[in-house]
């Protein structure tokens, strides 16, 4: 499925996590993603974040075509929460994340900040 890494842990995105879009009318696509996270120490840590990407009508077809999409051309971001019951990372349960999507060729690319 993918990898993830961060200045607190990295590790690999489990079999069975989803990305899902419901399409607007307005070409706002909503972004609906659950994913199971194993860091490298084996803790498990549920994830799940929601989002927008504008344009969807306009990037969308060269982006499942495998072209790549200019940035520029779209908006897309999304928030974060998280699940564990891995004490040594109990702290994820107290942040705010923001995330910003850059639509990759042939794949997506998350980039997640914490707001203090």
């Amino acid at each position: 499925m993918g990898e993830f890494e961060g200045p607190h842990f990295k590790g690999k995105v489990l079999p069975g996590s989803g990305e899902w879009l419901l399409i607007r009318p307005d070409g706002t696509a909503e972004l609906d993603v659950r994913a199971t996270l194993q860091t490298e120490d084996g803790a498990a840590i549920y994830t799940q974040y929601r989002g927008y990407l504008t344009n969807i009508f306009q990037v969308g077809t060269p982006w499942l075509a495998g072209e790549s999409v200019d940035h520029e051309a779209y908006r897309c971001a999304v928030t974060a929460t998280f699940e564990t019951g891995a004490r040594q990372y109990e702290w994820l349960h107290h942040v705010v994340v923001i995330g910003s999507v850059k639509l990759t060729q042939g794949g997506i690319s998350y980039q997640f900040f914490s707001v203090k």
